[in-house]
């Protein structure tokens, strides 16, 4: 499948902004890596064959590499690391995958100490904070010597990793966050969503909400119409976009909604919570913490919920051929003055504190994982359309009819999607402070008033204090 629109995209004619992030959990331990005494042959991008001598005993450079995801991804990830490794023996990579919570949590302690992993994943809800913390490599002499080729990756692209204008990462595909969502249950309580490419509203959603809620329980079933969200920064995004701004104004210097808005965030899922459509906030919070295998929609409770439109292949994998997983746009506001969506580039960063050797190692792993048709082959579009403009092309016959659903998703946003703001400093510890916010009411420990003031309150002092 050849995307017109995608491929003129990736040419450079739509402008890329950057947004928010992904779920995993443990995966498996890294493979050994090979070496022999012989050379190693290895295909180019032209089909070209070159080779690569092994390296002098001691000349071996190791770098480590960290990733967050979940099982398959971490297999992904380590297949793809084995073919580099085979191609560069001279290169051997230490594997340290986690799951989302527990990478950002060890990232955080390992770059204030300075020891920051070699090359890591890197999101763009927290890229200015590590960026301005001198934590990120500018990637720009690696570029301009073709050690990273960006030849076929969009500039509008690769400036949505730039950060103060130097170079912070090597994005690997390009996503929108949005609702899955399980068709299948949702026609068992004949309740209909829109298509793919549609649009809705929130007053929609709402209704919705409530008539399954209310089928499910009178057919003696436990289930849910939608994830609880409620305490997720990344989502709530979508009502400060809605609302005319963003979740920072556009110098990402103090918050870009007022707190009228993040009232009515927190009493429509009050509201949802209320009329059984979300689990309970001992369900609600338990699930957040667990593996997305083991949450409520990949076992087919819940009918929506949010992620990233390049995780819908892995969900209807999860879910199996009888059911049916789409993806559905975030629903609209009756007065909309702004997209909730906008573009995400997860991306691979080195770390500023590498030495030379180490970082030219991290630049050719990084320029194999983006540019290489047979890493592609492996990765797919497991997070997102690949920025490679020759890649989407090289990957369409390979999709299966769920991914390529994903892409039809992804094609249609791009002709409506608004631009986003680079998040500030102090990132991570706003969306820690939204977390515990919204957990208080969801509890009925706070009201949506008192929860917005406090988070409002909180918020800003921190961001003042990161000027």
């Amino acid at each position: 499948m050849k995307s017109k629109k995608l491929m003129k995209l990736m040419k450079g004619t739509c402008a890329v902004v950057l947004s928010l992030a992904l779920v995993g959990c443990q995966g498996k331990p890294a493979k050994e890596a090979e070496a022999t005494d012989k050379e190693v042959a290895a295909t180019t991008d032209a089909g070209e064959e070159e080779t690569t001598k092994p390296a002098a005993a001691g000349d071996v450079v190791e770098i480590n590499f960290q990733w967050w995801g979940d099982t398959l991804r971490h297999d992904i990830y380590n297949e793809i690391t084995d073919l580099f490794e085979k191609e560069n023996p001279d290169v051997k990579v230490i594997r340290e995958p986690a799951s989302w919570a527990d990478y950002w949590t060890r990232l955080a302690t390992q770059s204030a100490g300075g020891n920051a992993p070699t090359i890591f994943g890197m999101h763009p809800q927290f890229i200015s904070d590590y960026a301005n913390r001198g934590v990120l490599m500018d990637l720009e002499s690696f570029v301009a010597d073709k050690t990273i080729d960006t030849t076929d990756i969009s500039p509008t692209v690769l400036d949505g990793t730039r950060v103060n204008g130097e170079l912070a990462g090597i994005p690997k595909g390009i996503t929108f966050q949005a609702f899955g969502v399980n068709r299948t249950l949702l026609e068992k309580f004949n309740i209909e969503v829109p298509d793919r490419t549609a649009d809705w509203t929130w007053d929609e959603f709402v209704e919705k909400a409530g008539a399954f809620a209310d089928a499910s329980k009178a057919a003696g079933e436990t289930n849910y119409f939608v994830a609880d969200h409620s305490s997720e920064w990344v989502y709530f995004r979508w009502a400060a976009r809605q609302a005319g701004g963003d979740i920072y104004n556009d110098a990402a210097t103090e918050l870009g909604f007022s707190e009228e808005t993040l009232v009515k965030w927190f009493e429509m899922w009050n509201n949802l919570r209320e009329m059984g459509a979300i689990p309970d906030p001992a369900t609600g919070v338990e699930q957040m913490q667990l593996p997305w295998q083991q949450r409520q929609f990949a076992s087919g409770v819940t009918a929506l919920t949010a992620f990233p439109a390049n995780q819908l292949l892995m969900q209807q994998t999860q879910l199996g051929d009888a059911v049916e997983v789409d993806m559905v746009r975030v629903p609209m506001t009756e007065n909309e003055s702004k997209r909730a969506e906008n573009l995400e580039l997860p991306m691979l960063s080195v770390a500023a504190t590498a030495t030379p050797e180490e970082a030219e190692a991290a630049a050719r792993l990084i320029n194999f994982f983006v540019n290489r048709p047979e890493s592609l082959d492996i990765f797919l579009m497991e997070q997102g359309v690949p920025v490679n403009s020759e890649m989407v092309e090289h990957i369409s016959d390979k999709l299966e009819p769920a991914a390529k659903r994903a892409i039809e998703f992804v094609e249609s946003m791009l002709d409506v999607t608004g631009a986003g703001v680079y998040p500030p400093n102090g990132a991570q510890e706003i969306d820690a402070l939204f977390k515990n916010t919204a957990e208080k009411v969801m509890w009925g420990q706070a009201t949506a008033e008192q929860a917005a003031a406090e988070f409002m309150t909180g918020a800003s002092a921190v961001l003042e204090e990161n000027q």
